[in-house]
């Protein structure tokens, strides 16, 4: 049998014991993944971790592009894990390094165990050791700020959604409350989403609501009325309510004509003027 082979088994062999172990002295305090005290989150940890070694061990016995191939699986799996995005990548980063020291402190009991394996062979094992490590955690924070990034962004995207809803009023008349400051991208988001919720609720008239609205940039105030043509092409006549001075000016500033719009100064007067009828 081969040293290689002979130190595969030799970690194979105190797989059940690394895991434990590792779990044993984890730092629970954290935030994220590790601090769950579910019995079926760290089953699940545990479990994860136990199959990382069982990976990592292969650099041992198996060529080196088919070892990284089968640890590309387990990186991928890891790093779309929700309990693990909600993770701080230094608290990840960190027991990567810790379990690197697991390895070497075993390779070490190898080495006092096995006198027959050169100092030049440990050594060699060693920076094995160290040169895979470096290069799985490279790869798996890249790929986990990416995922964490498309997560962010799902998020943002569903809370921006969220905070512009149309909210029937009849069957053919809706509102659209808009809150809080606008910027070009949620303006872009959420006047993508009105026209598809017009569209598949067959609304004919929407009012859109800028009582909520402090005040917005040219570049919106564009995307606004942008939204408003298109509602238009649609069939569905778009009034305004609650449209502050300071709104009404950027309009005038960008030669934007109200004549054709309904404007009232509250919903409270839209509805009075029969806006629903």
């Amino acid at each position: 049998m081969t040293n290689d082979l002979t130190l595969y088994n030799y970690f194979m062999d105190r797989l059940d014991n690394i895991t434990e172990d590792w779990y044993d002295s984890l730092n629970t305090e954290d935030n994220g993944v590790y601090s769950s005290t579910s019995n079926k989150s760290i089953e699940i940890l545990k479990e994860q971790n136990m199959s990382f070694h069982i990976n990592f061990f292969k650099v041992f016995s198996t060529e080196r592009s088919l070892f990284f191939l089968e640890m590309k699986d387990w990186i991928n799996l890891i790093s779309n894990d929700e309990a693990h995005l909600h993770t701080s990548n230094s608290s990840i980063i960190n027991e990567f390094l810790r379990t690197q020291e697991q390895y070497l402190e075993i390779l070490y009991d190898f080495s006092v165990e096995h006198s027959t394996v050169t100092s030049i062979e440990i050594k060699k094992y060693r920076e094995l050791i160290l040169e895979t490590m470096r290069t799985i955690i490279v790869t798996i924070t890249d790929e986990f700020e990416k995922n964490q990034k498309n997560l962010l962004n799902s998020q943002m995207q569903m809370i921006t959604e969220l905070s512009a809803p149309v909210i029937q009023l009849t069957t053919k008349t809706g509102i659209l409350p808009l809150i809080g400051e606008i910027d070009t991208y949620r303006a872009s988001i959420v006047f993508e989403q009105v026209l598809n919720t017009c569209s598949e609720k067959k609304l004919l008239h929407l009012i859109i609501d800028l009582s909520g609205v402090p005040i917005i940039d040219t570049m919106v105030a564009g995307k606004l009325f942008d939204l408003m043509n298109g509602l238009q092409l649609l069939g569905v006549e778009a009034s305004l309510s609650g449209v502050r001075p300071e709104i009404a000016q950027t309009a005038v500033h960008l030669g934007i004509k109200l004549d054709r719009v309904k404007v009232y100064s509250s919903v409270d007067q839209a509805i009075a003027n029969g806006i629903l009828n």
